[in-house]
């Protein structure tokens, strides 16, 4: 596609999974992503969870630079003077420190939008705190709610980083439309909030949460049953349905059976119900229930594997996948957004830079003789893949 961003630039110091998920959407859409790393190890989820930095700093450009020292803040000054947004995730506090606080960095760029990711928010008891998805589940209520700490997929990170994205793209329309910068602050906290926004409202009036284990009492016929060659998850919400459902199974017998009359008999016999709707399901495959389903209108799906999921005909033709040669030589599969325009497919995407791997390219554009650089270079304040900077 065309970029919708495409001139735009974007200073990026933020690490783990949140931040750096925005400004990888951020390239993705076209803009000029500077990923702001220590020279030597870069970011810690390089070698912490290697698979998080690799998925989310495709598209960006790797700046090795020590912020502890005064030429490697300034070298960044530099650089957000012609820089159209800076996001960073430090801790409350820590970029203030290093002198690249809000209100230094918009002094001396007044156009530039400052977005900032916390753990707890800017303000606050919590707010000098270091905090990550898994606590921000605890803290927020989420692990309550789930009956478990979801630990594998970071789905409050993927929150937050949308959140973030989609505060973004309005400040930037605004300042366009107006003149006027509006800066952006998003915290992980709120983003687990807003994950559970109906219980909580749902909680305020009624005072009652839903325990998870009791789920499949309230909805019996939502959920996980056993097909012939695999799992299958149903979805048939509405006590409509179950008349359509003993005829599908060829079990008229269960629609008139006492224990399963009405839903809140089906409620109190949920195991027995399970067992007779489990014995009929493991009579045939997966698609074939699914496509009788569909045709009833009750929703269904597969239980699918990583590699059911893989080689899906409809994963194939939304076209969800690119597969990407990395810095170390191997091939991996790597998750496409999930926005599309019409007519405009995904550009391919370059693969996560080495540390420093565009440095010299980064000074150069900043106007840095090749023997000031090997000057900074020799003084530890830049780093480059290449080892030193010529």
């Amino acid at each position: 596609m065309t970029g919708a961003l495409d001139g735009m630039h974007v200073v990026d110091l933020t690490n783990g999974f949140a931040g750096n998920s925005c400004t990888k959407l951020l390239a993705d859409l076209g803009a000029d992503v500077i990923k702001v790393e220590s020279p030597g190890k870069g970011e810690f989820t390089r070698t912490l969870v290697p698979w998080v930095f690799q998925t989310f700093n495709r598209n960006k450009r790797s700046f090795a630079v020590d912020l502890r020292s005064e030429e490697g803040v300034e070298l960044v000054y530099r650089l957000l003077e012609r820089s159209d947004i800076f996001v960073q995730s430090l801790r409350p506090g820590a970029a203030e420190s290093l002198g690249l606080g809000r209100d230094e960095v918009t002094r001396r760029n007044p156009r530039l939008i400052h977005a900032s990711l916390s753990g707890f928010g800017r303000t606050g008891p919590s707010s000098h705190r270091k905090g990550v998805d898994v606590v921000m589940q605890a803290e927020s209520g989420l692990s309550a709610i789930q009956g478990k700490m979801l630990t594998n997929t970071s789905f409050v990170d993927a929150s937050a980083g949308l959140h973030l994205l989609a505060g973004l793209l309005a400040s930037v329309i605004k300042r366009e439309r107006t003149g006027m910068v509006d800066h952006v602050t998003v915290n992980l906290l709120d983003s687990a909030l807003y994950l559970e926004s109906v219980p909580m409202a749902e909680y305020s009036v009624t005072g009652h949460v839903l325990d998870p284990a009791a789920y499949v009492k309230r909805f019996p016929t939502v959920s996980v049953f056993s097909a012939a060659d695999g799992p299958l998850f149903l979805a048939a919400y509405w006590d409509s349905q179950w008349q359509q459902l003993c005829a599908l199974l060829d079990r008229p017998d269960l629609a008139t059976d006492e224990r399963f009359r009405t839903l809140d008999d089906r409620r109190a016999n949920v195991t027995a119900l399970r067992s007779e709707m489990d014995q009929e399901f493991r009579r045939r495959p997966r698609k074939e229930w699914v496509a009788e389903l569909d045709k009833l209108a009750i929703m269904a799906g597969s239980a699918n594997t990583f590699a059911d999921v893989l080689a899906d005909d409809q994963v194939r033709i939304n076209d969800s996948f690119e597969t990407l040669t990395m810095s170390d030589g191997r091939e991996a599969t790597f998750v496409k957004p999930a926005v599309r325009f019409a007519g405009c497919p995904w550009a391919p995407s370059s693969a996560a830079p080495r540390v420093g791997e565009h440095t010299a390219q980064v000074l150069a554009h900043l106007g840095v003789e090749p023997a000031e650089m090997a000057r900074l270079a020799g003084a530890g304040v830049i780093g480059s893949a290449e080892g030193p900077v010529p």
